[in-house]
């Protein structure tokens, strides 16, 4: 109990306090103009939202895999609390991202992913109905790592379908080895500005892919001023998503298997329901990407010079 109670503290600290961007001080951010205000108001909003998602998927699959002779009811609320736990900590590694921005430093990925790895971690083993810190998991390219009492790898095969696609079949979209390293994400970027898109990157699962040839011809004039580094802390906090909604798969599996640990992209379902319950069509209310803004402070709502 009282391991939960420092991480609910620490967290909460490192989300509330974590600092907004300085690279353009002389902008403003319609969404921000008290940014104190405004990240409190967002903190309080999104970690309730995870909170109680984590809590009821903790509570559920500790009651699923409750110990003999223990209460179903017992087990449930265990399950929660400890739920509510793991998603604070998953929330601090995502505004952890903003420090790739506000540092301009990609390494600060790994901060991130380490950290929000083990919020994830937290609850696969409160929806098994272990131990707090039984198990740590960690995706490194399309590989799950566990290390508990030894470290097992094994093959995430739709996360590993996902990079032979990108690898193998897209020519206008080039692997960056180099960023991939210091971000511990895999990372693509653009080689022909084929696409030009407006958000000028995109997350599918664990792959991010940005078009830095569009997002360097972007001046103090245009759009946002949504820089490379803003774009890439964005997209991977959906990496962290798909990361989060892959704990799901231990509500029916206990994940044995020596050589595959199967992810079912469960994100991808989540994100489309985001969408079609967005009828205004802004692309930046869905839930997923309203998320991504706050954890990268990016604050694209409402900007104005």
């Amino acid at each position: 109990m009282k391991k939960l109670f420092f991480i609910l503290f620490v967290s909460s600290y490192n989300i509330c306090n974590c600092q907004t961007p300085t690279l353009y001080p002389e902008r403003s951010y319609a969404s921000a103009t008290n940014f104190n205000e405004s990240n409190i108001d967002r903190t309080i909003e999104m970690s309730s939202y995870n909170a109680a998602f984590n809590g009821i998927v903790g509570g559920v699959g500790s009651a699923m895999h409750k110990h003999s002779g223990e209460k179903t009811i017992n087990a449930f609320f265990k399950g929660f609390y400890k739920g509510v736990a793991s998603s604070l900590v998953m929330s601090t590694g995502k505004s952890m991202t903003s420090l790739i921005f506000s540092e301009q430093d990609y390494w600060y990925g790994w901060v991130a992913k380490i950290t929000n790895s083990l919020g994830a971690s937290m609850l696969e083993n409160t929806i098994q109905n272990n131990g707090l810190f039984s198990n740590y998991g960690i995706d490194l390219i399309f590989m799950r790592v566990d290390i508990n009492k030894k470290i097992q790898a094994r093959l995430m095969p739709y996360h590993a379908g996902t990079f032979l696609y990108y690898t193998l079949t897209t020519k206008d979209v080039k692997l960056d080895w180099k960023q991939s390293l210091e971000t511990g994400t895999l990372s693509y970027h653009e080689t022909t500005s084929r696409y030009r898109m407006e958000n000028s990157g995109f997350t599918y699962n664990n792959v991010v892919y940005v078009d830095y040839k569009q997002l360097n011809g972007f001046t103090e004039s245009n759009y946002n001023i949504f820089n490379a580094y803003q774009c890439y802390a964005h997209e991977t906090i959906h990496t962290y998503q798909d990361r989060n909604f892959t704990s799901l798969n231990y509500l029916w599996s206990k994940q044995k298997n020596k050589y595959f640990f199967w992810d079912t992209p469960f994100f991808e379902a989540a994100y489309m329901v985001g969408d079609i319950l967005n009828p205004n069509g802004n692309h930046l209310a869905n839930p997923f990407e309203y998320e991504a803004e706050y954890g990268s402070r990016t604050f694209r709502y409402g900007y104005s010079k």
